[in-house]
């Protein structure tokens, strides 16, 4: 299965791997994003963290909004070392991208599709400065 690489804010970097949003989650601890993969780049809409996929993930409440926004996969992989090290990572990963549906832990700049810091408008979308439509979450 292909990996998908982020690199959080702390420049440290974690391997996730792509799930369709309704395959079989077991009871593991781990992080996790909601993503999609326009123009064969994984963007990050959300992340997020658990001390069980199989309780976390089906009717998560960010879900919709991820999905309307064009989420289109799970990324997600085993965190081992307890929840203070799954959130650790989730901060780090948030201020790195800054990912339009996440609320807490985001930075001040650009969040659409969570491109923050790490990945430019122009890379993603062809556009210097992309446009703002208002959407569930507001405007972005």
């Amino acid at each position: 299965m292909t990996s998908v690489t982020f690199t959080g804010l702390s420049g440290r970097i974690y391997e996730y791997f792509p799930q369709a949003f309704d395959a079989e989650w077991f009871a593991v601890a781990g992080n996790y994003a909601f993503a999609y993969r326009p123009n064969g780049v994984w963007a990050p809409l959300y992340f997020g963290e658990t001390s069980s996929f199989a309780t976390r993930i089906p009717g998560h409440e960010k879900r919709a909004s991820a999905t309307l926004l064009g989420a289109t996969h799970v990324l997600a992989h085993l965190t081992p070392g307890g929840a203070a090290v799954r959130q650790a990572e989730e901060e780090d990963l948030i201020r790195a991208y800054n990912p339009v549906c996440n609320v807490e832990h985001r930075t001040a700049g650009p969040g659409l599709f969570g491109l923050g810091r790490r990945v430019g408008a122009t890379l993603l979308t062809g556009h210097a400065q992309p446009k703002r439509r208002a959407t569930l979450l507001g405007d972005w």
